[in-house]
């Protein structure tokens, strides 16, 4: 795999193989840190972009990354608190949310 390349699998027990790469996240964004998976709908987070995997790049000092899986690049996402402060702490997500989705698509 490429530096910052991503993929992402759908497991379906029915199949064989069961495991399958998919190319759309259904509209989705997952934010990926070192805690819990999370899955948004851009809609109830504006400033979050659709069909896109939110990474943090722990080679890079602990950069937030996107990776657009239309694009299949990944790119720095830019922190307002770096923007100010250049030796700013790594980034950190929190969801505060009832309309945050689990991994498997159920609320929480």
């Amino acid at each position: 795999m490429a530096k910052g390349e991503i993929f992402v699998l759908r497991y379906d027990p029915e199949r064989r193989p069961c495991w399958d790469v998919v190319k759309d996240l259904g509209g989705y964004s997952v934010f990926v840190g070192k805690n819990q998976p999370v899955v948004l709908r851009p809609e109830d987070a504006p400033a979050v972009r659709p069909n896109c995997v939110y990474w943090i790049n722990d080679k890079s000092r602990h950069e937030p990354m996107v990776f657009d899986m239309a694009t299949g690049t990944s790119t720095l996402r830019p922190s307002a608190d770096k923007a100010l402060n250049p030796s700013c702490r790594p980034v950190c997500w929190y969801f505060l949310d009832d309309k945050i989705l689990g991994v498997e698509g159920h609320t929480r």
